[in-house]
């Protein structure tokens, strides 16, 4: 009997936690500052209404669900980059290897385009806010569970992208590999099409997330000797999709590259 009672108070406590955890999840989710950037979903249904307009323009194939998935677990390429003379074509792109993803049950995450987002002032930290959100909501499950959750102040104390970045590597802890789509658009409006920035940006997200990320983008948004530079060192996949709209990777031959750093 005594045993059968510990059991039960055990069962009870771990019913408790579970429903103070789901608490605070929520609370985290209805903090006002997350109030002026768009649900994932929202961004997402906007970029694929405006794919429709697209589609009987242009058609470009995928890679097969084994090729992701082998790009998603080699460590040594860290960014897919979507390489076309027409920005039209690597938008309708993207969604489409979105859409991919989310059929092949891979983890992803994105910073997309929405309706008004020129309308509004934006910046680096909201490109990291946004995805520290969908990281929360999309892992729900495995944060009800985490023995050291992220806390309320720790979200209204981030300041700079890096302390952002920081949180989401927490939150992204639990996985194995994912991927991160940001839209070429929304990235040189965040960044006041300061490439710089984006590549700031871009380094940061590569090297302080320690789960295995696939960062995808477009290449309209980075100069072409970033390009190079990551090509030459196998941390670079690009993916061309104009003229014939076959998927290839190719060098072009290296030269030497600066590029000023944000202060």
């Amino acid at each position: 009997m005594r045993a059968g009672m510990y059991k039960e108070i055990r069962v009870d406590l771990a019913s408790q936690r579970t429903t103070l955890s789901r608490v605070h999840l929520n609370h985290m989710l209805a903090l006002p500052l997350w109030s002026s950037l768009p649900t994932s979903g929202e961004s997402l249904d906007f970029c694929r209404s405006m794919r429709k307009r697209r589609r009987e323009r242009w058609r470009l194939p995928l890679p097969d669900v084994h090729k992701l998935e082998a790009w998603s677990t080699r460590s040594t390429n860290a960014l897919l980059l979507i390489d076309t003379y027409n920005p039209l074509v690597a938008k309708t792109f993207m969604i489409d290897l979105v859409d991919l993803i989310l059929h092949s049950c891979l983890p992803v995450i994105w910073a997309l385009r929405f309706a008004d987002y020129r309308d509004r002032t934006m910046s680096m930290v909201d490109i990291a806010r946004t995805l520290v959100l969908q990281a929360m909501q999309a892992g729900a499950d495995r944060l009800l569970h985490d023995p050291f959750p992220i806390t309320v102040e720790q979200l209204r104390e981030a300041a700079s992208f890096g302390e952002w970045v920081a949180i989401l590597d927490h939150l992204l802890s639990g996985t194995t590999n994912v991927f991160i789509v940001l839209d070429a658009d929304l990235l040189n409006h965040a960044t006041t099409h300061e490439r710089s920035y984006a590549l700031e940006m871009l380094d940061l997200l590569r090297s302080e997330l320690s789960v295995n990320v696939k960062i995808v983008t477009a290449t309209s948004c980075v100069s072409r000797g970033y390009v190079e530079e990551l090509e030459d060192s196998d941390a670079c996949i690009r993916l061309h999709t104009g003229g014939a709209g076959d998927w290839r990777t190719t060098r072009r031959s290296r030269r030497p590259m600066t590029r000023s750093r944000k202060k």
